[in-house]
């Protein structure tokens, strides 16, 4: 069965189990927890056959326009050349154009995001003072390592590219 002939054609959400779990309290009393669960149930059908015929031939028709449009584009030369580019550029080009403020708690997931933006567009962002049970981040970007460059392009210089002011000397 081919999942674009498919529609949600009933969904809900009952009540499940409940898990019952106790908190310890002063006086050696205790307080129940109810952590409670519920069941989503999601029913599909498969759309009639006359809502599928128009379907498909209101697809027919903007495909055949968009053929159009993109052939009189690409004549003019004026047109990307691959699916899913936007003016010659691709997501992940567009992705590395913005900075992000990463906050390094797991090692694994900071990794991921130097190897996939690269060094020059993470600022160390944390809640250290707010948070006093999280690690500082200094002392996991250190265990981390990274090579100098990319450690003072993550902790110092990236912010000051992104504010458009040079950073001070040491």
């Amino acid at each position: 069965m081919d999942p674009e002939e498919l529609y949600v054609a009933t969904a809900y959400a009952d009540e499940g189990a409940t898990l019952k779990r106790w908190r310890p309290r002063a006086r050696g009393r205790a307080t129940r927890i109810r952590k409670r669960t519920c069941h989503i149930t999601v029913i599909v059908a498969r759309l009639p056959e006359d809502r599928l015929e128009r379907r498909r031939s209101r697809q027919a028709a903007a495909t055949a326009s968009r053929s159009r449009r993109v052939a009189a584009s690409r004549r003019r030369g004026g047109a990307p050349q691959a699916e899913g580019e936007v003016e010659g550029v691709s997501p992940s080009e567009i992705a590395r154009r913005y900075y992000y403020d990463a906050h390094p708690i797991d090692r694994r997931a900071f990794q991921l995001l130097v190897d996939t933006l690269g060094d020059t567009q993470l600022v160390v962002g944390t809640d250290f003072p707010a948070m006093p049970r999280e690690m500082p981040c200094a002392k996991t970007l250190r265990s981390m390592d990274l090579s100098a460059d990319v450690l003072e392009n993550i902790t110092w210089n990236n912010a000051f590219r992104f504010l458009g002011i040079e950073p001070p000397k040491a």
